[in-house]
């Protein structure tokens, strides 16, 4: 997989509120790379810079020092910023915020008309976005009308619509309850697989655990990477980022301590429960699956 995503010391200040106050810091010199289909997870407290990085993704937020580049065009040069925006979809932690459209599949159609897209094709993209998202059952419904689960799948298959090569998700899951967590998860498992480089920056440890690889941040820095069972397994480092185990690593830990020899591998609660079924239909620990 080639790099689509290069970030090379990028810096960014949040601007001093007042004369006597200072600039704030949020990204410090920050180092990354995001191969073309990758599943990244990016992790940290409030405050680490995660949520700032994201909207520097796309040019949202403009680095002060270092660069971005997105399949090679600088975020900073004006004469990328529309390519770069339909290159690179964001959706937010608040759907109500990308809502523009009282009708689902009005809100849908926003942005590829936005984006010039003939007629005729913007009928097939929307269908096509609605249905990837789960939300195509609700075209004709008012969006005021819709649960919190189905306004952020409104907002994703708005960001599909346009057929973006890469999708950004903010907090996506967080004002979600657990089923419209589990959704928005699966929606993302779903362009995993056809390809489309997915960036998910959270806070929620189960969530990023199914990631290819995870990014730790804290205080505007990379403080860890590598794949999911590499960085939960240095817990210094995610107790130094304010961060817990994910709960499906802590009772993997208590059952190794009880002679449960569960393998390293298995970093999800439904993957633990099943071998868990495996294990005890079988008689004895299976440690070779």
């Amino acid at each position: 997989m080639k790099t689509f995503i290069s970030i090379e010391g990028l810096v960014y200040d949040y601007p001093a509120r007042t004369p006597e106050d200072q600039p704030v810091r949020a990204i410090d010199g920050l180092d990354l790379h995001i191969r073309e289909g990758s599943f990244t997870a990016v992790l940290g407290m409030n405050g680490s810079g995660k949520s700032t990085l994201a909207k520097c993704l796309n040019g949202l937020y403009v680095a002060g020092d270092g660069r971005v580049l997105v399949d090679g065009m600088d975020t900073a040069d004006d004469a990328n910023v529309w390519k770069i925006r339909s290159t690179v979809g964001m959706v937010f932690q608040n759907p109500d915020n990308q809502m523009v459209s009282s009708i689902v599949e009005d809100d849908v159609a926003f942005g590829p008309e936005n984006l010039g897209v003939p007629s005729e094709k913007i009928r097939e993209r929307i269908d096509a976005a609605m249905k990837a998202a789960g939300i195509f059952e609700q075209r004709h419904r008012k969006v005021h009308l819709l649960s919190g689960g189905q306004k952020q799948r409104t907002a994703i298959a708005g960001v599909l619509a346009m057929q973006p090569r890469c999708v950004v998700f903010d907090e996506s899951t967080a004002m979600l309850d657990p089923q419209g967590r589990a959704g928005v998860m699966e929606i993302i498992e779903d362009l995993r697989r056809t390809g489309i480089t997915t960036i998910l920056i959270t806070h929620n440890m189960e969530e990023a655990v199914r990631a290819d690889r995870v990014i730790v941040m804290k205080e505007g820095r990379i403080i860890l990477e590598g794949p999911p069972a590499v960085v939960f397994a240095d817990r210094r480092q995610i107790e130094a980022a304010g961060l817990a185990l994910p709960a499906s690593l802590t009772v993997r830990d208590e059952l190794i301590k009880r002679g449960i020899p569960v393998p390293d591998y298995i970093l999800e609660m439904d993957a633990l429960a099943e071998w868990l079924v495996r294990t005890a239909e079988a008689g004895e620990p299976d440690d070779e699956d």
